[in-house]
C-alpha cells in the first residue's frame, strides 16, 4: 500500500471511531433525558391514575431510554471495531 494511502486510511479509521464515539455520547445524553421523563407519584389526577396513564407513560419513557441505550452501545461497538481494524492495519504494515 502506498505510504500516503496507508496514512490516510489509518488516520481515517481513528477519526471515524472518534465520530462514532461522539454520536454515542449524544445518545447517552438523550437516554438520560428519556429516563428523567418518568412521572412521579401523584403527578396526574385520580382519573388518569385509574386509567393507567402514569404506568403507560413511564413504560414508554423507559422503553425509549432502553432503545437509545442500545443505539449507544451499537455506536461504541462500531467505534471499537474501527479501532481494532486500525491496529490490525498497523500491525500488518510493520
Amino acid at each position: 500500500m502506498a505510504d500516503l494511502d496507508y496514512a490516510v486510511l489509518v488516520d481515517d479509521l481513528a477519526h471515524d471511531a472518534t465520530q462514532w464515539e461522539s454520536v454515542a455520547a449524544v445518545l447517552g445524553e438523550a437516554a438520560a433525558i428519556a429516563e428523567s421523563l418518568a412521572l412521579e407519584d401523584f403527578a396526574t389526577d385520580g382519573i388518569s391514575l385509574a386509567m393507567g396513564f402514569r404506568t403507560q407513560y413511564n413504560g414508554a419513557a423507559e422503553q425509549t431510554a432502553e432503545y437509545i441505550r442500545a443505539g449507544q452501545a451499537t455506536m461504541m461497538q462500531i467505534a471499537a471495531r474501527l479501532r481494532i481494524s486500525r491496529l490490525l492495519y498497523i500491525a500488518a504494515e510493520n
